[in-house]
């Protein structure tokens, strides 16, 4: 059983989302906002992994095209393409975080961030566009932001166990 391949990150990756959703479920009334963050950003870690720096079409993008349908999921084939080429290359330390001992404080400090900063620019993009929104970012509040930076880095760190252990 090879641990860093594509089958069994996406096995893996759905398990931290069920794992999440349930973490998510116990939260909901003590700190709903942080549920729902770490729930969301389990999915969304789901979608935009570390591999998508890969040139390859990967499990994500697949996991795009099947969900997304054809037109949508080309879009984001392409869209993280650029990122490929912004990370330079598949398992690079912007995307990987790197080999052990510190590469998995390097996936969660430095990747997670950077994979969150690239999927989500539209978002103050938006906000500026349309100042209203900046409502809705600030009543989803910095609980809401750190729950789905949790989930996300879950996923990530996850995935940086099977590529280096």
């Amino acid at each position: 059983m090879k641990n860093s391949d594509g089958y069994y990150h996406e096995l893996s990756a759905i398990t931290v989302t069920v794992l999440c959703g349930i973490s998510a479920i116990f939260l909901i009334v003590p700190a709903p906002l942080i549920g729902i963050g770490i729930f969301l950003g389990s999915v969304c870690g789901l979608f935009i992994d570390p591999d998508l720096d890969s040139t390859s079409t990967t499990r994500a993008e697949y996991r795009a095209h099947r969900t997304f349908t054809r037109i949508p999921g080309a879009i984001f084939q392409a869209y993280f393409t650029f990122y490929a080429a912004i990370c330079g290359g598949h398992r690079s330390k912007l995307s990987h975080g790197g080999p052990p001992p510190l590469g998995w404080l390097r996936m969660i400090l430095v990747a997670t961030p950077f994979r969150m900063l690239y999927s989500l620019w539209w978002l103050v993009l938006l906000g500026y566009l349309r100042p209203s929104l900046w409502q809705l970012y600030g009543w989803l509040g910095w609980q809401f932001w750190i729950g789905l930076y949790v989930g996300w880095a879950s996923q990530d760190f996850v995935h940086w166990r099977k590529d280096y252990l």
